[in-house]
């Protein structure tokens, strides 16, 4: 995987979980501490996320850092937790 690909996989996450949230942009980069506009090329995949703020996204968001970068398949339950399906019959 290339980095462009993973700053990708990252900010389809991040703006994934934060839409499941309910937190808007301007919102969640308050939170953080950053511009909008930085948290829009994070969510692009045009900029890298340095490693503090990857762990205030993920307290924030509410996942572990690594599943900010899964590239499985997340869905929603019925009881509107996250979960995910790692393969086949599972």
């Amino acid at each position: 995987m290339t980095v462009q690909e993973l700053n990708t996989v990252l900010g389809n996450n991040i703006k994934l979980y934060r839409r499941l949230k309910n937190i808007s942009r301007p919102k969640l980069a308050e939170m953080i501490g950053v511009h909008h506009l930085q948290l829009i090329k994070w969510e692009t995949g045009q900029a890298m996320v340095r490693g503090s703020n990857l762990i205030l996204l993920s307290s924030i968001l509410g996942v572990e850092v690594w599943e900010l970068f899964y590239t499985g398949k997340v869905v929603l339950m019925g009881d509107e937790k996250l979960q995910r399906i790692y393969g086949v019959g599972k």
